[in-house]
């Protein structure tokens, strides 16, 4: 942060001691809690809240020749420099709840997509079955009314062969009946009882 600070009309060489601030900052022992080993009987080491004692006198040998105005400057530019930092943390602390949120969002909404796909398949399914079986009842009785037709159709036709049958053998002894009796028209004709009874006549 050199070059930051202006020169206090009540301390001379301000800059020259912020950069050695600066420079002995950057080099020691940074903010935070530091563990230290704990010597007594237990042989427990404890975590310090803050920063350490050997840290904290170096800090105040650093800050010691520094007069109190620009120790207020320097107190309240790292107070402004953690304001910002907490108001970006806030900020980034926010987007990811909303990021979070969002993510939840698509979670359950694929969650429905997928229960809706599922539901669909399942659907689809299930009419691809009956659709199965009422096609399959269908052929069957498409089958049955074929062999009905051709068992009607062998009827038929036998019925015309008999009816055939029947008129030939009908026919046949028709003939055969007028032949006899021609036969015996003729028999009667030729014989000596008729030939007298026309005589007399």
């Amino acid at each position: 942060m050199a070059g930051v600070y202006e020169p206090s009309n009540n301390c001379e060489g301000t800059l020259a001691l912020q950069q050695d601030i600066d420079s002995q900052e950057s080099d020691s022992e940074p903010e935070g809690p530091d563990i230290d080993t704990d010597t007594s009987s237990t042989s427990h080491t404890t975590l310090q809240q803050g920063p350490s004692s050997q840290y904290r006198r170096q800090r105040e040998s650093a800050y010691s020749g520094t007069s109190p105005p620009d120790l207020l400057r320097l107190l309240i530019d790292r107070e402004y420099e953690s304001s910002e930092l907490h108001k970006t943390l806030q900020s980034a602390q926010r987007r990811a709840e909303e990021a979070k949120q969002q993510l939840a969002k698509y979670i359950t909404r694929f969650q429905s997509l997928k229960e809706d796909k599922v539901r669909a398949e399942w659907k689809l399914q299930e009419e691809l079955t009956l659709y199965k079986i009422r096609y399959e009842l269908e052929q069957e009785e498409r089958v049955k009314a074929k062999k009905e037709v051709y068992e009607l159709r062998d009827q038929v036709e036998k019925a015309r062969w008999d009816a055939m049958k029947a008129k030939e053998e009908l026919k046949a002894r028709a003939e055969g009946e007028w032949q006899e009796l021609d036969t015996q028209g003729r028999s009667m004709v030729g014989s000596p009882t008729v030939g007298a009874s026309r005589d007399r006549e």
